[in-house]
């Protein structure tokens, strides 16, 4: 409560408050942490030969929530004496996270993973949609060419080729259009020059902003976008489930409109 009220001050008296404030919980922290470093020696010694799997996992959990408090506690001297942080903790829920960088003006920053989707349908037009590949996940900020060739490899173990793909402006125009050299396909990115035509353009233009869309419901239907399962491995199997259970869901309504067009012109014969 302290800390946010210092944020409404003015900036100067702001910064000097939180920092005094952080030191005070910082040296909370430590003590906090010699006394759980007790609690946990003496838990081990009682249980050191009949520990039960959940007396074990309890310990587990207690020795890594002691290790991550000594690394905040490190981070905040390392921050105040202006020193290079590597491999910051952000969260004890999940480790793993890091910030990522989002630029929006309602929320910069948030913490967590950048997750790279690419879908793969028969068309450009109107009402297309196929199937999801495995999705690609780094923690923190992390640019988007930086994942497209392994979804570029996924394509090539797949044996699918592409005819055209369209990208949003944050991929590099270079980096992209030499990832994709390896599958043939002609790239579209919004916001750069594109040699097609006016309706050529339009088209891909429509299509990538419907991607908009297959994002939003991908997360609103099928739980994409915020994990509950911990770490790098629990988001990269959340998010895995989640295109599985999009994929099924194209198959099946794909096979759904195949029957019933299979049985209406059975029926007008």
């Amino acid at each position: 409560r302290a800390l946010g009220r210092s944020l409404r001050r003015r900036t100067g008296e702001a910064a000097s408050a939180v920092q005094r404030f952080t030191e005070e919980a910082a040296t909370q922290v430590r003590a906090s942490v010699r006394e759980a470093k007790r609690v946990l020696e003496a838990a081990r010694a009682r249980v050191r030969d009949i520990a039960t799997q959940a007396q074990r996992q309890a310990l587990e959990g207690l020795a890594e929530t002691v290790t991550l408090a000594e690394r905040v506690v490190a981070q905040i001297r390392q921050r105040f004496a202006d020193e290079k942080i590597a491999d910051r903790v952000v969260s004890f829920a999940d480790p793993d996270a890091r910030p990522v960088r989002r630029g929006k003006r309602a929320r910069p920053n948030e913490f967590g993973y950048v997750v790279q989707v690419a879908e793969v349908t028969e068309h450009t037009r109107r009402g297309a949609r196929g199937l999801i590949l495995p999705p690609k996940l780094r923690p923190g900020s992390t640019n988007e060419n930086t994942l497209l060739p392994e979804t570029m490899a996924e394509l090539e173990h797949l044996k699918i080729s592409l005819r055209e793909a369209a990208f949003d402006a944050g991929f590099h125009p270079e980096s992209t259009q030499q990832a994709l050299s390896r599958v043939g396909a002609d790239t579209f990115i919004v916001g750069t020059p594109h040699p097609g035509s006016r309706r050529t353009r339009r088209r891909l233009a429509r299509y990538r902003v419907g991607n908009e869309g297959r994002i939003a419901h991908l997360k609103r239907e099928f739980g994409a976008g915020r994990s509950r399962l911990r770490g790098t491995t629990g988001a990269q199997i959340w998010e895995g489930w989640a295109v599985l259970a999009y994929n099924l869901d194209t198959l099946a309504r794909k096979a759904a409109t195949a029957s019933a067009s299979h049985q209406q012109h059975r029926a007008s014969r």
